[in-house]
């Protein structure tokens, strides 16, 4: 009797073929310790009856191609479906400023910021540069790279 294998289908976009995920539980030769192992299989699908999320069963078969050895025997159990946003519902994102002057207040909220945010600049600033074994501020490596100049001149 051929082999039969329960999972789900993860693909269905190819014509008459869909991967199927199946997980089995192994464990260790050495260690003893159970684990997932997670496998695909291509499986043809003569009247691409199954969708993504389906709960099915495959059969080994002799190879249809190079990949595809495995045929759908039976659909165990339809996806439920997936839920999609609308597009203008995901891409339009109302701030509430922007909502209170659509509804014709004249006055925007006002708003102050809870902190203030410093540049990058100004952190590298006020950071000391450290080279080598010992730290020095930008300012003294400035200067002493200004009269090693002087003095090789």
């Amino acid at each position: 009797m051929a082999r039969t294998l329960t999972g789900t289908v993860s693909s269905d976009k190819r014509d008459k073929t869909i991967t199927v995920n199946a997980t089995s539980r192994e464990t260790h030769p050495i260690y003893r310790k159970q684990f997932t192992v997670t496998r695909k299989y291509s499986a043809h699908d003569e009247k691409n009856t199954a969708h993504i999320g389906d709960k099915v069963i495959i059969v080994e078969h002799r190879p249809f191609s190079k990949t595809k050895t495995w045929n759908l025997v039976k659909i165990i159990e339809k996806s439920k479906g997936k839920i999609e946003l609308k597009e203008d519902i995901v891409t339009q994102v109302v701030s509430p400023q922007t909502a209170k002057e659509k509804s014709g207040d004249e006055e925007p909220a006002k708003t102050t910021p809870s902190r203030t945010v410093r540049s990058h600049d100004e952190d590298l600033a006020t950071k000391p540069v450290t080279t080598g074994l010992r730290s020095v501020s930008e300012k003294e490596s400035s200067s002493k790279a200004a009269t090693k100049k002087e003095t090789k001149k």
